[in-house]
């Protein structure tokens, strides 16, 4: 799956007539409104009326598919709005902004590092890939790679036909097959993703310093999701909560709740909110009550979070750390698999820092072992760690240490 994040969590549909803009370069804008504010510091007074215009009816509109309906909007003809366009791109092509990031981000913690998304929208990629080798629901999209270079509108009749023709025997038919030749830890994960929620209708109602949870309100229940590329703060400002999407696909990965990349719907005000009648905070605060905010599928049957949830939820970051500390000494010592969770939570956080580091040291590629919060082992190889890792750990806790992946 393309790893641009304009090619991947936007939407996009045909142009108006008269307006010859590149879709890709419209969706790059789209998606940057906060770093068009600081490249527009450069346009000229003359140039600025125009920009102005395009730049106010886009503000807060990321996820809008309707550009009939966004143009619609605007005073200034196609002519104008092209001009202004043209001014605009150019301005940010000669800055040193980079507009095509990659995804996943290896200092914000409510986005998937680096190498998680990487790998996370490969897999994705080449599960979809399949389910359109299977029903042929979009031409010219044989390969992975041709899969990749697609946007988004026009690879989501591919998903839409996953889920509709049922995801769980595709996934499972996919990890019989294995058409892309998947490694057993690769076909694990595709395999989880049998517990994936599909979500009719759902809001965006908080950010954390984490995640961004999301309400299915007709349960309800509450989800928190990590993004694949930038935080959902930025596609979604607490000024536009509740924000409604429609269609929503969550699926477990690597410990997390992520989103399948399709943000379907925009922002509602509260005017719209009362016409559908639904109360978004009271159905928040049960879901909070009843279930807890799940972080991860498939959730928990009983009432209440599970202490495997409340154990991560009690070591996602510092301050719940010292916090729950006592809570977290409990739990870890219930089970082997609540001890595991306790020894992968803490060396995911220590893992961050530890790239950062290790970049600055100018170090080369290594794998690493963490255990209880600090390095025990280091290879450059998985299996050269693997035996030293078994050398060296208690019998009981060979299992326990999180192993890092470092690429510089």
């Amino acid at each position: 799956m393309n790893n641009n994040p304009d090619k991947y969590e936007t939407g996009s549909e045909d142009l108006p007539e008269g307006l010859d803009i590149d879709p890709a370069e419209l969706e790059a804008v789209s998606e940057e409104v906060a770093v068009i504010d600081d490249a527009i510091e450069s346009v000229s007074t003359e140039q600025m009326a125009a920009i102005e215009e395009v730049l106010e009816t886009l503000d807060g509109k990321a996820v809008v598919p309707e550009r009939d309906a966004l143009f619609a909007d605007l005073d200034t003809s196609p002519e104008e709005a092209q001009e202004a366009f043209d001014v605009l791109l150019t301005e940010l092509k000669e800055s040193d902004i980079d507009l095509g990031a990659g995804p996943g981000d290896d200092d914000h913690p409510a986005v998937l590092d680096t190498e998680q998304a990487e790998r996370f929208l490969e897999l994705y990629g080449r599960l979809l890939v399949y389910v359109n080798d299977r029903f042929d629901a979009v031409a010219g999209i044989d390969t992975y790679e041709e899969f990749s270079e697609a946007f988004l509108d026009e690879i989501y009749p591919i998903r839409e036909r996953l889920y509709e023709e049922g995801a769980e025997s595709l996934i499972a038919d996919f990890v019989a097959e294995n058409p892309a030749g998947l490694s057993e830890s690769d076909l694990e994960v595709i395999r989880g993703w049998r517990d994936y929620e599909f979500c009719e209708f759902a809001a965006v109602v908080e950010h954390r310093e984490d995640d961004t949870v999301f309400v299915e309100p007709e349960t309800p229940r509450a989800f928190a999701a990590t993004a694949i590329h930038e935080p959902f703060e930025h596609q979604f400002p607490e000024s536009v909560l509740p924000a409604i999407l429609n269609d929503l696909v969550l699926l477990p990965f690597e410990g997390e709740i992520v989103l399948d990349g399709w943000l379907l719907s925009e922002p509602l005000g509260p005017i719209m909110l009362d016409l559908l009648d639904v109360d978004i905070e009271t159905a928040y605060g049960e879901a909070r009550h009843s279930q807890g905010i799940v972080e991860l599928l498939p959730p928990d049957g009983g009432s209440g979070t599970s202490d495997a949830e409340r154990l991560r939820f009690y070591t996602k970051n510092k301050e719940n750390r010292e916090r729950f500390a006592d809570e977290i000494e409990q739990l870890r010592n219930r089970s082997d698999k609540l001890e595991r969770i306790y020894h992968e939570q803490i060396g995911k956080a220590n893992a961050r820092r530890l790239g950062r580091e290790f970049r600055d040291l100018d170090l080369r590629e290594a794998y690493v072992a963490i255990y209880d919060g600090q390095v025990v082992a280091t290879a450059p190889t998985e299996d050269a760690l693997d035996e030293t890792v078994s050398s060296i750990m208690p019998e009981d806790a060979g299992d326990h240490p999180y192993i890092y992946h470092y690429e510089p």
